[in-house]
């Protein structure tokens, strides 16, 4: 289970593996695929990386998140739903990244706070 804290790894573990067209995998080593590994280490070199996702795959599978959608599905998605955020100071004095739009239920529910 995620804490609710936010912290560095949980971040990581908020990224999406999403893989690319065949030639784009190719010639990117899989960035795509292997994204939340990036996160988690940046330092594993490209040659191992679908090695090490594997690995984290089986130790983490309820924190790992992958989407199947096509690129081109997912970025129309994106672009049609996207939503802004800024940076605001909360009661407590420290900074945070918020939604923009209070008028969304995903806002509304959350507290504004991603």
């Amino acid at each position: 289970r995620v804490p609710h804290k936010w912290n560095y790894i949980r971040g990581a573990f908020l990224t999406i593996d999403r893989p690319y067209y065949k030639i784009v995998d190719w010639v990117q080593h899989h960035i795509g695929s292997t994204h939340v590994l990036h996160h988690i280490n940046p330092r594993v070199p490209h040659y191992h990386a679908q090695e090490a996702t594997e690995a984290i795959k089986k130790a983490f599978p309820d924190l790992y998140l992958h989407d199947p959608t096509p690129v081109h599905v997912a970025l129309w998605r994106v672009v049609t739903n996207c939503i802004s955020v800024k940076k605001v100071t909360n009661p407590t004095g420290s900074r945070q990244w918020v939604y923009d739009d209070p008028t969304l239920p995903s806002v509304k529910k959350n507290n504004r706070v991603f």
